[in-house]
């Protein structure tokens, strides 16, 4: 009789490996559901089992968010069960609200430290410049490699101006929506790009090799940098932000400076209106620049009269 365990390492085999997601956090949401049904036999599992699990890991104090994150792995190892004819239905899978899980954080100006934002004391090797100038996904940034570095001749469409740049490709496979994703090296991208590849040749014990990745530690991929990204927020006077709210920060800079929205989209990776515009934070200072605005040419309309009501005399 089929076992948890047997297809959920399938799972771990057939998705997260091969798309390069691997990561700690996957690690743990599948640690939990594995110790919590990987000795039920998958065609006795009832809805009600799982509604306790839920109920449960939010005692516990797990947020809705991270809940969902480990019941959707039990649903993924229930569908691709079926799909293989091991199995021929699964239990109800109840997904929690998370609407009140939304981030709306990003960097405001005076928060980016000069030339090294956002945020400083990062150590070497790690992405957040370039996520800041693009609003790309540190997965997909992390999974950028040399190979994937070609020259191109491009025209400038505002100049007409042609001029050889480099780009860099990155497969499908590294990316959420699975498209893949292209990045002209211009600018300060450039000068990362620069940095980046002084930085590719590693001195191990062997003796010196080149590193595959344009972001690495030590020559190897970069895998979970939740910590050091934490420790740099606190010392740059930031605590609480997180990696992602660079691309709300870069979402709502390419709208200040005029990009157009397909433009800006095309940039991030982002396919949809919907998708982009959830990226697009207004920050409190551009409320305020408005109302002013619209206030000075409010009361300064000719002929304009404006009655304020006051309270009734008792």
């Amino acid at each position: 009789m089929l076992k948890f365990t047997s297809w959920f390492l399938v799972v771990v085999e057939k998705s997260p490996l091969l798309r390069g997601k691997l990561t700690l956090q996957f690690v743990s949401h599948l640690a939990r559901i594995r110790d919590y049904f990987g000795a039920v036999r998958a065609t006795v599992l009832s809805s009600e089992t799982v509604d306790k699990y839920i109920s449960e890991q939010l005692e516990t104090g797990f947020k809705p968010a991270t809940v969902n994150r480990g019941t959707q792995l039990l649903r993924q190892g229930y569908a691709l069960a079926m799909e293989r004819k091991h199995l021929h239905s699964m239990p109800s899978i109840r997904r929690l609200d998370e609407s009140d899980n939304v981030r709306r954080g990003f960097f405001e100006e005076p928060e980016l430290p000069p030339r090294c934002r956002p945020p400083a004391r990062l150590p070497p090797g790690i992405h957040p410049l370039y996520g800041f100038l693009t609003g790309w996904r540190k997965g997909g940034i992390k999974n950028l490699r040399w190979p994937d570095v070609a020259k191109q001749i491009i025209e400038d469409k505002e100049t007409q101006e042609r001029m050889e740049v480099e780009v860099v490709f990155l497969p499908a496979k590294y990316w959420k929506n699975r498209e893949p994703q292209t990045m002209p090296l211009v600018g300060e991208l450039a000068e990362i790009i620069a940095r980046r590849r002084a930085a590719r040749a590693v001195t191990t014990k062997g003796g010196v090799m080149l590193s595959e990745f344009i972001f690495h530690r030590d020559g190897l991929p970069i895998g979970d940098m939740r910590k050091a990204w934490k420790t740099a927020c606190k010392l740059a006077g930031v605590s609480g932000r997180v990696l992602h709210d660079l691309c709300r920060t870069f979402a709502r800079n390419a709208d200040n400076d005029g990009v157009s929205r397909s433009v800006a989209k095309d940039i991030m990776g982002r396919k949809t209106e919907a998708i982009y515009a959830r990226y697009r934070i207004v920050a409190q200072g551009e409320k305020i620049s408005a109302l002013l605005r619209m206030q000075k040419k409010s009361f300064a309309s000719p002929g304009r009269v404006v009655t304020m009501s006051s309270p009734a005399v008792q």
